[in-house]
């Protein structure tokens, strides 16, 4: 099994294991079971590439596909949870950042503009209005690919942005911060407990990731244009890195700003108010005219 298995495959174990472990590669291939072998070892192909990962296609055809970009640290399987609380006909993809799960062996993003490229070439390939959800520094990335999809004429139909300052403003806050280890900075500014910079800290790996997309989100942009693309804004009412009207700075970005929503929670409410954070972001949905998807 070893021969037709790729690093990060799923197992094949319990009695369907034991009974092929004694086979050799060529008795696979005689008995016709090799290929059939490799894609279940592969298992399911859900991602569009490897930028982007359908965490739950639509019932039917989408009639949305809603794209989440984690806050720093993150992954893909942030917005997992997010599958049960959204209506059938909504796709639920995420972008996954290289350096971290199926993608862990890959060197970390380091340009805000190229990320943003590489993920806008992934969300071409969907069918149907596509909505943008980026949470913290998952906002800058969400705020670059909408860019990097203009160079293809193409946009979102929503951008969502939460709990982050907008372009140029944040890179100003975080002047002065360390970009091999910003969590002194991050536990200052309120955006993670001490305790939580503790974890982060005790765990390479996690670490690593947090300062890399750190980095990532303070890299270089153009300077912001004000974009044409719908632009709503969440905040958290308890969150203490980014005061409301900071992050209401926003809506200054657009030509077609639709306001702000205040969740219950602290920075990280996309985890603690998964409920009312979706909520939030079905009801901008209404905003913009999706039919039948809002709340």
């Amino acid at each position: 099994l070893r021969e037709l298995s790729p690093p990060d495959a799923l197992p094949v174990d319990g009695e369907l294991g034991a009974l092929l472990a004694g086979l050799s590669l060529a008795d696979l291939e005689a008995a016709g079971l090799a290929e059939p072998l490799r894609r279940l070892r592969a298992g399911p192909k859900r991602a569009t590439g490897v930028w982007l990962r359908c965490l739950r296609p639509a019932a039917t055809h989408p009639r949305l596909h809603l794209v989440g970009f984690a806050y720093a640290g993150g992954a893909a399987s942030t917005f997992a949870p997010w599958g049960a609380l959204l209506p059938s006909e909504i796709a639920l993809h995420a972008v996954q950042l290289p350096g971290r799960e199926e993608r862990a062996s890959e060197p970390f993003a380091d340009a805000l503009l190229d990320a943003g490229r590489a993920v806008a070439a992934a969300v071409a390939t969907l069918d149907g209005p596509v909505v943008f959800y980026g949470h913290s520094s998952g906002a800058m990335l969400a705020w670059a690919t909408t860019l990097a999809l203009g160079e293809l004429d193409r946009s979102p139909s929503l951008l969502l942005v939460a709990a982050c300052l907008p372009p140029g403003a944040l890179r100003g806050a975080m002047e002065g911060a360390s970009h091999s280890d910003p969590l002194p900075w991050a536990v200052a500014r309120g955006l993670i407990a001490p305790d939580v910079a503790a974890a982060l800290r005790a765990d390479p790996l996690l670490s690593s990731r947090f300062a890399a997309d750190f980095r990532l989100a303070a890299s270089d942009l153009p300077p912001p244009p004000v974009l044409s693309v719908p632009l709503g804004v969440l905040v958290g009412k308890a969150d203490r890195g980014f005061a409301a009207g900071e992050v209401e700075a926003w809506l200054r970005r657009s030509g077609r700003p639709l306001g702000v929503e205040t969740v219950d929670g602290d920075h990280l409410f996309l985890d603690g108010r998964r409920s009312e954070t979706v909520a939030s972001v079905r009801r901008f949905l209404t905003k913009v005219g999706l039919p039948g998807l809002g709340a």
